[in-house]
């Protein structure tokens, strides 16, 4: 199992890496790639904008534990995301759903790890930042996993994230040139 991890992993870092440097080359709507920590855990995430308003981000998540009772966790999960601008283009709430799969270990304390997919919901908070290509981010993502029946998933729920932003940002105005 933890070969198919490696090789998934590697997999997706390299498809990102590839879609970044093509949107920086040719200014395409922006692309941001980051990390997310959390309480419990950290995990690397990237984000591509269709337009102002949607947008699609991977995430792959490890996690700890809670304290809760709940073990060791890697997750991959796919997000799409609806924006609205709050205080001009640069801040912005964002919402939306999807879906993830991966290895928990649902009891620390027996050791087994299952493998699991489930659905996300997301509401978060994200400042992008005009004269630089970062943004930072805030959100609680709550989950359910298919296991058994239905479990509530307590790992990376409440995540910080930071982002670079590739390919400029067309809604954020540079105050340098003068244009809205």
């Amino acid at each position: 199992m933890n070969k198919i991890k490696k090789v998934l992993t590697y997999t997706l870092t390299g498809i990102l890496l590839s879609a970044s440097a093509i949107a920086q080359e040719n200014l395409v709507a922006p692309f941001g790639l980051g990390v997310r920590v959390s309480p419990d855990g950290a995990g690397v995430n990237a984000r591509y904008f269709f337009n102002d308003k949607i947008n699609i981000e991977g995430q792959i998540n490890t996690s700890g534990g809670t304290r809760g009772g709940s073990g060791k966790s890697t997750m991959y999960g796919v997000l799409l995301q609806y924006n609205m601008m709050i205080a001009g283009p640069e801040l912005r709430f964002y919402m939306g759903g999807g879906f993830h799969a991966g290895m928990w270990q649902k009891d620390k304390d027996k050791g087994q790890y299952l493998g699991t997919n489930g659905l996300d919901g997301v509401a978060g908070v994200e400042y992008t930042f005009a004269r630089v290509p970062f943004s930072i981010s805030i959100d609680v993502k709550p989950s359910l996993n298919y296991i058994s029946g239905v479990t509530y998933f307590p790992n990376n729920n409440l995540g910080f994230g930071i982002r670079y932003i590739f390919g400029g940002w067309a809604s954020v105005p540079d105050p340098k040139d003068g244009r809205e």
